[in-house]
């Protein structure tokens, strides 16, 4: 109950981790939606840091890019499940990559079956409460102050945003995001505010669920930026396509709204 608190795994700068699996224990199926909070599980302290082939599992947060400057971080298969954020990047971190990160709630709500792992802390039988919990809360990837941020064949399912771009002290994210995948979204990709540079997506494919007030993509009123999405595959049941509140413009080449 304490998410400012110390990252359970901190990096100094140049320094990384790969081939682990962290698990939290005690955050058991019986807790939901009262999940209890903890601090990130991995926070990076500066630049050149990396984190590959490394599983999460019931984390509440997963890996802290934001709290320091963290340049040309370095995330390649980051894979699992969390509860409230995946990855955030910020504090004006530049020339970052974050590639092939694989999220599901199944890892957690299906986490008892041994194909998943046998984890004693995943439901048995009904699991809906985590799939709930994820569509209500789960932010995969927030990018605030950033530049030349790379995303490159990422994938969610099971998501309150997929990509939540933030207006982060007066600034937000620009870069690039080449095949990226948003399933289970209620809304797939949120606009409050982007960086100079902008931030095209190419080949994103937006999966929405939910009722009638959910929307592929949204904008808030902080957002006054032009994005281009070229090549979007969009699908589900929402209420609505977009539902824009904000001043800024939405390019789309070669989309599909299905």
């Amino acid at each position: 109950n304490n998410p400012a608190g110390t990252a359970f795994i901190r990096l100094s700068p140049a320094s990384g981790m790969r081939g682990l699996t962290i698990n939290y224990p005690e955050q058991v199926y019986a807790n939901l939606p009262n999940v209890p909070a903890y601090p990130y599980a991995i926070q990076a302290t500066g630049s050149d840091v990396y984190i590959v082939n490394v599983g999460l599992r019931a984390a509440y947060n997963g890996v802290d890019l934001f709290t320091s400057k963290c340049d040309n971080h370095y995330v390649a298969g980051l894979t699992g499940h969390v509860f409230r954020t995946a990855i955030k990047v910020g504090s004006g971190s530049t020339g970052g990559l974050i590639a092939n990160a694989q999220f599901n709630t199944i890892v957690y709500a299906a986490g008892a079956e041994s194909k998943w792992g046998s984890w004693p802390n995943s439901p048995v039988g009904e699991n809906t409460r985590a799939y709930d919990y994820n569509f209500n809360n789960l932010d995969f990837l927030a990018l605030g102050n950033c530049s030349g941020e790379v995303l490159y064949n990422n994938f969610i399912y099971g998501a309150r945003h997929g990509i939540a771009f933030l207006q982060d002290g007066g600034s937000g994210p620009s870069g690039i995001s080449l095949g990226t995948g948003l399933d289970g979204t209620p809304n797939a990709i949120s606009f409050q505010g982007l960086g100079a540079g902008g931030f095209d997506l190419i080949n994103s494919q937006l999966v929405t669920v939910g009722d009638t007030t959910y929307a592929y993509i949204e904008s808030t009123p902080t957002f006054t930026s032009t994005v281009t999405l070229f090549n979007t595959d969009c699908w589900g049941n929402p209420g609505k396509s977009l539902d824009l509140g904000g001043a800024g413009t939405l390019r789309f080449q070669s989309a599909n709204f299905h």
